[in-house]
């Protein structure tokens, strides 16, 4: 018998039918001409992240309260941080597959795939709070949501069917009341030791690698942006769109991304729709990707590899 290996493009989300219903992880095919697949309901999944080989998925877990890897083909699971006096969120693999890096209460750690060799990851600025980080395709750096506290009365402008609630288990910042004062939002580069700048929005986070390396995606007062590292030049994708953009994933090769779109009455936790659509960046043109009977979030577009065994006549 002769093995060789097989990729599918597939996106993984976590989705839940009512508000009091824990959220399932989910996989569907890019041109959902297969239904959706339920893989795991193990009392509510979030952030799911798949690692580069497409065999795993990290994803943090409610019922455990941990990061948890799950097989893809055995459905072996393991809990990976071991830590359940707190909840860790946002985990992404590095491009070897060899790390995680995630962030808790106290920012940002990286352990290896197997759980060893945990690491507080320290930053030269006194940010207020680090979170979302997201590796370089070339391993080098990562880029991350940091923030500051700070007072004055200036009141952004943001367009009312763009007001977001989160689902499930914390809420975005942007510009939120603190006893400490507001907080500003924006996206860094962390790259040996340094930290750079790459928006000054006071209101960016989410923020995504291009699959090339070169641009960077962020959401910020609902719309999903794109940035050129090196010219800094800027365009939103979403400007013209009938909801809110938020947690968002890049297909392999570039051209696509899906988005988690809220709509419905956004001052309105239980009255906000949560669908998945895909956007193609060459033309502008979005199309659904779920149907929005559910509530469909933290989407995670990645090439499923799997072997596959034939005979040699």
């Amino acid at each position: 018998m002769k093995e060789f290996k097989k990729s599918i493009s597939c996106i993984y989300y976590t989705s839940r039918q009512d508000i009091d219903d824990p959220y399932a992880l989910c996989v569907i095919t890019p041109n959902a001409v297969s239904q959706k697949v339920n893989l795991l309901d193990v009392g509510g999944c979030f952030h799911p992240a798949i690692s580069p080989d497409g065999a795993k998925i990290a994803f943090v877990s409610l019922m455990y309260r941990d990061i948890v890897i799950y097989e893809i083909v055995t459905g072996e699971m393991g809990n990976l941080t071991q830590t359940p006096e707190q909840i860790e969120l946002y985990p992404i693999w590095s491009p070897s597959g060899s790390t995680i890096m995630y962030q808790d209460q106290s920012g940002l750690w990286t352990i290896k795939s197997n759980g060893t060799m945990k690491k507080y990851v320290h930053f030269p600025h006194n940010f207020s709070r680090v979170c979302e980080p997201c590796y370089s395709p070339d391993g080098c750096g990562f880029i991350f949501c940091g923030q500051f506290h700070f007072q004055n009365r200036y009141n952004p402008f943001i367009r009312p069917h763009r007001f977001y609630i989160e689902p499930g288990i914390e809420t975005p910042s942007w510009y939120a009341l603190t006893k400490k004062g507001r907080i500003a939002s924006d996206i860094y580069f962390y790259v040996a030791g340094k930290v750079y700048p790459l928006t000054a929005e006071k209101d960016a986070h989410l923020c995504k690698f291009t699959p090339d390396g070169k641009n960077i995606s962020y959401v910020s007062r609902g719309d999903l942006w794109i940035l050129n590292m090196q010219t800094k030049k800027k365009e939103n994708l979403t400007d013209s769109m009938d909801f809110q953009a938020t947690n968002h994933s890049w297909s392999p090769d570039g051209k696509e991304i899906v988005i988690q779109a809220a709509s419905g009455d956004l001052s309105n936790p239980v009255f906000i729709k949560h669908n998945l659509v895909i956007l193609n960046i060459e033309s502008g043109r979005c199309r659904d990707l779920t149907d929005g009977t559910n509530h469909d979030v933290f989407p995670c577009w990645a090439l499923h590899i799997f072997p596959v065994r034939c005979s040699e006549n």
